[in-house]
């Protein structure tokens, strides 16, 4: 008798396999669509491809907040680095030119006494009055340049010469967080060698090659490569 599209339709839909696990680690093929009421069996007693990676990717994602912290104390370095380094610059640049200043006034009040004396001219008691204060000046000057200057350089040197001081936390720290990070990874992917065992089981019950059938389903015929149910087929051909 003729067979409708619709009936081929729904013996089709019965007849659909489907694939699924037993509690016991068993692979079950099963037959026709779920039903209402239908009760499906129980997930397998260990864990997906999925739900392996699912969780490693939460736990990551967790773990990953804390090399932030790594990424933060770097930020910190810098900033407080450049922060000193540009203060100190800042303060040198300051008292370089309070030096040039005074060094200025005290050769100007020199050249004037020179200039006095070949004159066989006495210089006026303010004048030399202002020549004492500014060489005075010209010696506190003198000092706190060289102080601040002495400190940039030393500043400059151990945060450049010796910052592997302040890198070795963060290498420590990098360290741990790494040793850390693959102890958490191979706990999770270690599960999945049950996820072999049964896809070995699949690969067995269905004959499926471990290199693919891609040069099959390349140039065979669609029925020799066919795998679904043939009662569907042979509806039709009826």
């Amino acid at each position: 008798g003729s067979i409708s599209a619709g009936d081929v339709e729904k013996i089709g839909n019965e007849d659909q396999e489907y694939l699924n696990i037993s509690n016991d680690g068993e692979l079950l093929v099963i037959k026709g669509s779920p039903k209402p009421g239908y009760t499906s069996p129980q997930p397998p007693p260990f864990d997906s491809y999925y739900d392996v990676h699912k969780a490693h990717y939460k736990e990551m994602k967790s773990k990953l907040e804390e090399h932030s912290h790594l990424v933060a104390y770097v930020e910190t370095w810098m900033e407080i680095v450049s922060t000193r380094v540009e203060g100190r610059y800042i303060r040198y640049g300051k008292n370089r030119n309070g030096l040039n200043h005074y060094t200025s006034k005290v050769n100007s009040l020199r050249h004037e006494l020179v200039k006095l004396k070949e004159k066989n001219r006495a210089m006026k008691p303010k004048q030399i009055d202002k020549l004492d204060r500014n060489k005075a000046k010209l010696t506190e000057a003198c000092e706190s340049h060289d102080e601040s200057g002495e400190s940039l350089l030393m500043l400059m040197e151990e945060v450049t010469l010796r910052s592997w001081r302040d890198a070795f936390p963060l290498l420590k720290k990098s360290i741990m967080f790494e040793c850390d990070f693959a102890t958490m990874t191979h706990a999770h992917m270690a599960k999945l060698g049950k996820s072999l065992e049964v896809l070995d089981t699949i690969a067995v019950k269905e004959s499926i090659a471990t290199k693919g059938r891609l040069e099959k389903v390349r140039s065979k015929d669609p029925e020799n490569i066919y795998t679904g149910s043939r009662f569907k087929l042979s509806a039709r051909e009826e």
